[in-house]
């Protein structure tokens, strides 16, 4: 029982220690051997007249499409859990939009 505490409380110092980042903006490129996501948030620079939204790049993430087909997988899978406990998560119209056509 003190062990799995211990294994536990590990675990949790492990994510406890990960930089955290917020992405309001995501790119997506793929080659045969692998696929990258680029996180990045949009800011609007008010500085300029007249504002002008500026992109941040944040970090890459790059996978095997194998590891990226999983991850997917379990993405969907939280998602999934996520509507369930709180209810379906909008999208926004922009996005809707590009389904439909």
């Amino acid at each position: 029982m003190a062990d799995e505490i211990k294994n536990e409380k590990e675990s949790q110092d492990i994510f406890v220690q990960i930089p955290k980042f917020y992405s309001n903006s995501t790119k997506f490129t793929s080659s045969y051997y692998d696929i990258q996501m680029g996180f990045g948030r949009v800011a609007i620079n008010n500085l300029q007249e007249p504002s002008v939204p500026m992109l941040e790049a944040q970090f890459m993430v790059q996978m095997s499409p194998q590891h990226f087909k999983v991850f997917v997988d379990l993405a969907q899978k939280k998602i999934e859990e996520y509507e369930d406990q709180y209810g379906k998560i909008p999208s926004p119209p922009a996005v809707e939009k590009t389904e439909k056509e």
